[in-house]
């Protein structure tokens, strides 16, 4: 009857005749005409999906896995840098090396620092820059295979001006870079101040004089907390962050530790411990 509801043999023959009724539409039975059910299939295909995002996620925190923000101005200098730090080390007679690598690669940080605020940023214009210059002024850049050979060539050790003193202290300001990096990675919700507090007692504050320590404190109390670093470098949270800083740690660590052999070997020239303290106080 038109308009009426359809009989059950119409019913009958429109099914009958349909591609899902030989086919299986997984609405009812999901067989194929050969008995198989498309069930196991498709339970396969998801596992499938959940087990290529869990490598992806797990790929954000190990080597190679992809970077993002790379075009924030913080993150693109610290992987210029890291970059730029793969061919610094060579072998050599003393430290093996390249002064140019070298200053590159400190000197590529600076925007970095600039990007944690004014009085960060002319802290380490002062000191890292300050210290490629006198590098620079002291011979050191392309052409020299290893840092060492200049440093052993300075008529004068202590001299504050002098490249012993200057390379010494670069390494310091890379090594504490280094532990304030290490501190973050440690845990999921590391502090940021405390961090690079825990660094700079560890790598930089022992050979402070007393009124450098207190000025290191107040730089301290002025790096940005942990959503405030996290949005310097672009990225929408530390998972992302992570990856960009295991970069730097992973290609400067064979220069940072042989300029500290260098150093370790030599005792006559290098700065003594000044301080043994375990903390910068209230």
């Amino acid at each position: 009857m038109a308009g009426g509801a359809p009989t059950a043999a119409a019913v009958r023959r429109r099914t009958n005749g349909s591609p899902a009724a030989k086919h299986g539409n997984g609405a009812t039975n999901g067989s194929h005409k050969n008995g198989h059910s498309e069930a196991p299939r498709r339970r396969g295909l998801v596992i499938a999906g959940v087990a290529a995002a869990a490598i992806l996620l797990r790929g954000l925190n190990t080597p190679g896995a992809a970077i993002y923000g790379k075009n924030n101005k913080a993150t693109a200098a610290v992987l210029r840098s890291a970059k730029t730090f793969r061919g610094a080390k060579r072998r050599g007679p003393l430290t093996g090396v390249d002064a140019e690598a070298l200053l590159q690669a400190s000197q590529a940080l600076i925007p970095a620092f600039d990007s944690y605020g004014p009085l960060l940023s002319r802290a380490a214009r002062a000191d890292l820059t300050g210290n490629v210059r006198k590098l620079r002024k002291a011979g050191m850049g392309p052409g020299v295979r290893d840092v060492g050979t200049v440093v052993l060539a300075d008529p004068d050790y202590a001299h504050v001006h002098g490249p012993t003193m200057a390379l010494f202290w670069l390494n310091r300001i890379l090594q504490q870079v280094a532990g304030t990096f290490e501190e973050l990675l440690k845990t999921d919700a590391a502090d940021v101040v405390k961090s690079a507090t825990k660094a700079y007692l560890r790598t930089t504050a022992p050979y402070n004089l007393a009124w450098q320590r207190r000025v290191g404190k107040l730089l301290l109390k002025v790096t940005p907390n942990r959503e405030n670093l996290i949005r310097c470098y672009g990225q929408p949270d530390f998972a992302h962050l992570a990856p960009v800083f295991e970069q730097w740690l992973r290609d400067s660590k064979a220069t940072r530790e042989a300029i500290d052999e260098f150093y370790r070997q030599r005792p006559a020239i290098a700065p003594k411990v000044r301080w043994k303290g375990k903390s910068l106080g209230n």
